[in-house]
């Protein structure tokens, strides 16, 4: 696997299957555990390949090698990561931080006034947001059907 042959950038039309794909797959292998039953299906009825079809006031950034999708990161109102996957043959590659990279440059020159980006993590990929540069804001918190996460932000510079 060479890191050199991947490609960052938005989503195309037509990607949101292979997307969608790549997210269910590494949140049931990595993210679901750590969530109820009710927690996994509040999940899936929430994100689903229509939501990432149809992402009003989001955008969303891909990582490819060749023609697969490895990484996938999805950015609300260029502040808020709402869904951020590598694929697990892809992890400790360098594709998640340059993915992060990458999305925070585009929401720097898209969006200026932002000053920080957040993101809701689930308890499995707290120590991956803190090793991307990413601070608690609070403790965990448990929302409704299940769902579980920590409250995080990053400021940009």
């Amino acid at each position: 696997m060479n890191h050199t042959l991947i490609e960052y950038r938005m989503m195309q039309s037509g990607e949101d299957a292979e997307v969608f794909a790549l997210v269910e797959r590494t949140f049931r292998e990595f993210v679901g555990s750590d969530y109820s039953q009710e927690g996994v299906d509040t999940f899936f009825r929430t994100m689903t390949p229509e939501f990432i079809r149809e992402h009003k006031n989001h955008f969303i950034m891909v990582a490819k090698n060749g023609s697969k999708i490895v990484g996938m990161i999805n950015i609300r109102s260029y502040s808020h990561i709402c869904l951020f996957f590598v694929d697990r043959a892809w992890h400790r590659k360098g594709i998640g931080r340059t993915l992060l990279d990458k999305t925070l440059e585009h929401c720097r020159i898209n969006a200026p006034a932002v000053t920080k980006i957040t993101a809701n993590a689930s308890p499995y990929s707290v120590p991956i947001y803190e090793k991307l540069g990413f601070l608690r804001m609070s403790s965990e918190e448990l929302i409704h059907q299940g769902m579980r996460y920590n409250p995080m932000a990053k400021e940009l510079n």
